[in-house]
């Protein structure tokens, strides 16, 4: 073999090297990510369900002691908006959806070989996520500041002091409105951060596929 053909073939052997090493080091990488989405989806699918459920026990418990305003003793005020309670159940319900698919797109097999499916549910889930929670979030105070309307949070909080024996218990409703109201907030960077891991990993995913074609094309081996 000559010098020329030995230089040749070390360059050759140097370079498929890197390129294994490369590899490696995105595979971990990308194990990594995996690892993160899942926790963060996790985390989102527990905190959506835990809002839809103590969102949706508030909305019970008013539709079931909500008396008519002609009575003499109505528990309810007259003037009365239901709708942050709403969008707190819609908010959870969403998040519990689409992190549930999220997960499954996560661990199982087959799904995951969909992988154009699998990068729509990577921004698509988060992104439904935060829009959810955000737009709950901004509508409860907005409605909650209101000085002339009254919400499940507003009234139940302002009475929460007062003993009953039956229902509504507007200490438990008050508690169980604000665990679902600061659940959505924790969501919000929760779901944004989960958003930012998509993006930052398909930016460094892209950046690896435009170095490979350019290295492999530079190589004397597959010339």
């Amino acid at each position: 073999m000559t010098p020329a053909e030995k230089t040749q073939a070390s360059g050759s052997e140097f370079e498929v090297s890197s390129q294994e090493q490369s590899g490696q080091y995105v595979d971990k990488r990308s194990k990594t990510f995996d690892a993160i989405q899942v926790a963060l989806s996790s985390l989102s699918l527990l905190c959506g369900l835990v809002v839809l459920g103590t969102s949706s026990s508030v909305a019970s418990v008013y539709s079931s002691t909500h008396l008519p305003i002609e009575l003499d003793l109505p528990l309810w005020p007259e003037d009365f908006d239901i709708r942050p309670t709403n969008a707190l159940i819609a908010g959870g319900v969403l998040v519990a959806v689409v992190n549930f698919v999220a997960l499954a797109f996560a661990k199982i097999q087959k799904l995951q070989k969909l992988q154009m499916a699998q990068r729509i549910v990577t921004f698509a889930a988060p992104s439904i996520g935060f829009l959810s929670v955000f737009v709950a979030v901004v509508l409860f105070y907005s409605v909650n500041a209101s000085t002339t309307t009254d919400t499940v949070h507003s009234w139940s909080c302002q009475w929460d002091y007062t003993p009953m024996s039956t229902k509504p218990y507007f200490d438990s409703v008050c508690k169980e409105s604000k665990t679902a109201l600061y659940l959505s907030i924790i969501l919000i960077p929760v779901e944004a951060a989960a958003l930012g891991l998509g993006l930052y990993r398909m930016l460094l995913e892209r950046k690896a596929l435009q170095s490979n074609p350019a290295s492999k094309s530079s190589s004397p081996s597959l010339a």
